[in-house]
């Protein structure tokens, strides 16, 4: 059996700074993933990349990634196109829909077991999609 876990974002107060909400959205996210055992994957629009780092350490998305990796959980991404933290050479989100306002903020994590079975990810492309939505699909293909 696979686990799949979908997340989104936790509705905050405005006063609830942006490194705050980041912070409690990744908690969420520990929480509900530590319940399966094995096999599972989980996807969302994390709104978050190493280049955001600097004013708030705890919770942002360069610690996040290696507390996950300490526990044996990868982005699907990062292992599949050997890229490196902040340089993501695919974006997933076009700020207001502008081609040069770009990003990679939307994200695969996978267990080390579905890691040893991935096959593919595929990232959407601005011309195909940007009339539907700001963001790219992650799509992730597992052999099993």
């Amino acid at each position: 059996m696979i686990y799949f876990i979908s997340l989104w974002k936790i509705c905050c107060s405005k006063k609830m700074k942006k490194g705050k909400q980041m912070h409690a959205n990744w908690e969420a996210f520990f929480n509900r993933y530590s319940r399966y055992c094995c096999h599972k994957a989980a996807t969302s629009d994390f709104d978050s990349n190493t280049i955001w780092d600097k004013s708030f350490r705890e919770g942002n998305h360069s610690s996040v990634v290696e507390q996950l990796e300490q526990k044996e959980i990868f982005s699907t991404y990062y292992i599949h196109y050997k890229q490196t933290l902040g340089k993501e050479e695919h974006p997933t989100f076009f700020l207001h829909r502008k081609s040069f306002k770009l990003y990679h903020i939307d994200y695969c994590f996978a267990s080390a077991d579905l890691i040893d079975k991935l096959e593919n990810v595929e990232i959407g492309t601005y011309d195909n999609l940007i009339t539907h939505s700001d963001h790219t699909p992650v799509t992730t293909i597992f052999k099993l």
